[in-house]
């Protein structure tokens, strides 16, 4: 594979593309990284490239801004971030002695040595996606290899400590087949609650008639051919017209981003209605995921007086978004980049901050408990 090639490519397209790549780090710095990796190509596995790619372009500062590598092959195990630490929250049967397991290590490294390994590979902006993000590296057999946390290709030592409390070195073995269930690796399978089970499709809304509550979650800024949003808009908008309502839930919070331009008719539409008045509360649910387009929802709520609940934005207030992508030729990679700033505030500031705070923890997932949803349904 012509890996100097599209070395080539990637460094001078990239910089053409961006809006501006080298708002953080210095140019020169970044052509003079390019040109030490060049040299190193031919001493490099192709595993090891691809991290270096990744790494080269996640130093750029943006969270849009990555590398976006096939997965044809996966370690079966689905990690999230808790409050309490990195669990396994989804796993195919042969390991099924791992789920709800600690992660403790991997490859003979403690977890807060792995954490500082794969830091910069993510492409990130705070603490907040940052926790969001790692756990997509923590079962990728290339970047494992990649950066020797696993001393062969396709298979990796965890250092887990079991539901029961037990340690143990559990080695597991890459797989081709069914990969696409370990690409969410939120808070879903077995554990977590109602409101967490339908994450996976773009979107869904209840109306909760003994609560006088209409609940709408939107988990990703895309068209849903069974349930477009049309449809959607006219949907909700007779619930909030003919129905009782008197708090109305917006749920972003598994909210990666897409068209901005989608849901928007709907939300204009929201502080001329008759029915708003008839609210005692406009509620939006955050949390690290909500990001990129999502989080344009999320400040235009804001700015409606609505109650912000959940977790910190993964997103900055003030961001670099509005993709692009090219592909690079030989490894058939593709680049993601922004070709505009947004800007909402004078200050730049690290995240949003919810106006009540819920952290996600592995104890309310295991009872499938919500504590943003319980909160709400208590006011």
């Amino acid at each position: 594979m012509n890996w100097k090639q599209d070395l080539i490519t990637l460094s001078e397209e990239l910089p053409r593309l961006h809006k501006n790549l080298f708002f953080r780090r210095n140019e020169w710095d970044m052509k003079e990284e390019i040109l030490e990796l060049e040299k190193e190509i031919p001493y490099l596995t192709d595993d090891e490239i691809l991290a270096a790619f990744t790494r080269w372009v996640a130093s750029v500062g943006d969270s849009h801004t990555k590398i976006h590598g096939k997965r044809e092959r996966i370690f079966p195990l689905a990690f999230y971030w808790f409050e309490e630490g990195i669990y396994v929250t989804h796993t195919s049967p042969e390991y099924s002695y791992l789920q709800y397991g600690q992660l403790e290590g991997v490859g003979g490294e403690s977890i807060t040595s792995v954490i500082e390994r794969l830091r910069p590979l993510i492409s990130y902006e705070n603490e907040y996606l940052f926790q969001e993000e790692l756990p997509r590296l923590l079962n990728s057999p290339q970047i494992l290899h990649g950066v020797k946390l696993a001393s062969q290709c396709g298979e990796i030592t965890y250092q887990m400590k079991t539901g029961e409390g037990k340690r143990i070195d559990a080695v597991v073995t890459q797989c081709t087949d069914g990969i696409e269930a370990f690409y969410e690796v939120g808070p879903i399978g077995m554990g977590g609650s109602k409101y967490a089970k339908n994450n996976s499709i773009p979107y869904w809304f209840e109306y909760m008639e003994s609560h006088k509550i209409l609940y709408f979650q939107y988990n990703q800024c895309v068209e849903d051919s069974a349930f477009p949003h049309e449809l959607l808009m006219q949907e909700l908008l007779f619930i909030l017209n003919e129905k009782q309502v008197e708090k109305f839930v917006i749920d972003l919070r598994y909210n990666q981003g897409g068209s901005s331009y989608l849901l928007k008719p709907f939300l204009d539409k929201i502080p001329n209605l008759k029915a708003l008045k008839r609210f005692q509360k406009l509620y939006a649910i955050m949390g690290r995921a909500t990001f990129s387009s999502a989080f344009l929802h999320l400040i235009w709520l804001k700015m409606e007086k609505a109650i912000l609940l959940g977790q910190p934005s993964g997103s900055k207030p003030n961001f670099y978004g509005e993709l692009g992508f090219f592909e690079l030729a030989n490894s058939r990679l593709m680049v993601s980049y922004s070709t505009r700033f947004f800007h909402f505030f004078k200050k730049d500031k690290v995240t949003l901050m919810p106006d009540y705070l819920f952290p996600t923890t592995f104890a309310d997932y295991l009872a499938n408990h919500d504590p943003v949803m319980d909160f709400i349904l208590r006011q």
